[in-house]
């Protein structure tokens, strides 16, 4: 019973996940319909960009094949796909020593400390 339960729930988060995956791919989040996909608010309230700012149009980009425009718009997307996607086939495939390194404590802070660095350098470094 509880296998078939999981299976429910993946099925739901990967149609909700293709689901999302489509509405990108339709809509150009800079496009004439732009105006309809969700802002950042701090980037609103503050002008500074927030480490997720771009990844709307970086995912626009990547789900059209255009990787340069995809890694100019916001290159910490690709870090944390690589980071989400290892723990996500680490855990499919069973590999548990490799999957309890990707979660835990330190691999967690050093995926944080790179978030905040990343924020840091696009408001602070970067043009």
């Amino acid at each position: 019973m509880i296998y078939r339960k999981h299976v429910l729930i993946w099925t739901a988060v990967g149609a909700v996940f293709a689901a999302l995956a489509v509405g990108y791919y339709l809509v150009d989040p800079v496009g004439e319909y732009g105006a309809y996909m969700p802002k950042c608010t701090l980037r609103a309230l503050t002008g500074w960009e927030c480490p997720g700012c771009g990844a709307q149009r970086a995912v626009h980009a990547l789900l059209h094949g255009r990787w340069a425009e995809a890694w100019w718009t916001n290159p910490f997307l690709w870090c944390a796909l690589a980071y989400v996607g290892a723990i996500f086939v680490s855990r499919a495939a069973k590999w548990r020593k490799v999957y309890e390194v990707l979660v835990s404590a330190t691999a967690c802070y050093t995926y944080i400390a790179l978030y905040i660095a990343w924020w840091v350098a696009r408001n602070v470094m970067l043009p």
